[in-house]
């Protein structure tokens, strides 16, 4: 909307309230002060406040404070009854989920035709493919992506691998939040406590073919020991031929090559 106001598409902007407008004081001062330099009117209907006007300004940024207030005492709200939930044992399916859809009543079901491209990923993830030979194939099948794409990548594909939703079992609260301001997801390492429900749901892969394709990740990243030359794991599996990364050299801990 803003680059539309830019080229001169918009006259005014009519917002039933200043918390609909932006998410905390500063951005509603900000965005109000480039519109009404552009000579472009914002009309707040609830405070009966208007943008072009400066001397509303003051009371604009009382009610966008007041607004900010809100909505972060609402998201702490929120967050509570989430990790309520989680201690209950209850489990949020957050999203569009390859193989799974929330049935008529409210139970996750399988989605067979998805649940068949996740049972592929794996099977061939086990097969020896690397995570770029099994996006081939499934892009040359057709297989679509939880959202619906033709196109593949190697973190879509990882992140199904690694999914223990995928046996049934499921792992609550795995990101959360930095704040409201920024809205940033960062993974929970610790800072907030997790919960782990068994056998939640219906499986789509067994815990035995889980497992193995985990042990097979962890196999394929330490191909290459840490060395002189290398302060961390840097091996890059290769499927293309029987011993690759198998033979290494007594020196230098590199793997031999044809």
């Amino acid at each position: 909307m803003i680059e539309m106001c830019k080229k001169g598409e918009i006259d005014v902007i009519v917002t039933k309230s200043i918390h609909r407008f932006a998410r905390n004081t500063l951005d509603a001062v900000k965005y109000v002060r480039m519109l009404r330099a552009m000579n472009i009117n914002v009309i707040f209907e609830q405070e009966g406040l208007q943008g072009i006007n400066p001397n509303d300004e003051q009371f604009i940024t009382i009610h966008a404070s007041m607004a900010q207030n809100y909505s972060q005492t609402l998201s702490e709200n929120v967050k509570w009854g989430y990790k309520r939930c989680f201690a209950r044992g209850e489990v949020y399916f957050g999203g569009k989920m390859l193989g799974y859809r929330k049935g008529k009543n409210g139970e996750v079901e399988i989605v067979p035709d998805e649940a068949e491209t996740v049972r592929l990923i794996f099977k061939r993830y086990l097969d020896g493919y690397t995570i770029r030979g099994i996006a081939k194939e499934l892009e040359s099948r057709g297989r679509l992506t939880a959202k619906g794409n033709k196109k593949w990548d190697h973190v879509a594909i990882d992140k199904i691998l690694t999914n223990e939703k995928y046996m049934g079992d499921a792992l609550s609260q795995k990101t959360f939040t930095t704040d409201l301001l920024n809205k940033k997801q960062i993974k929970n390492t610790g800072q907030l406590p997790q919960y782990y429900v068994k056998n939640n749901h219906e499986a789509i892969i067994s815990k035995e073919i889980f497992k193995r394709v985990q042990f097979e990740r962890t196999r394929r990243k330490s191909l290459m020991p840490v060395t002189g030359k290398t302060k961390t794991n840097s091996g890059q599996y290769a499927p293309k031929y029987a011993l690759t990364g198998l033979m290494l050299c007594g020196e230098c801990g590199y793997p031999y090559r044809r």
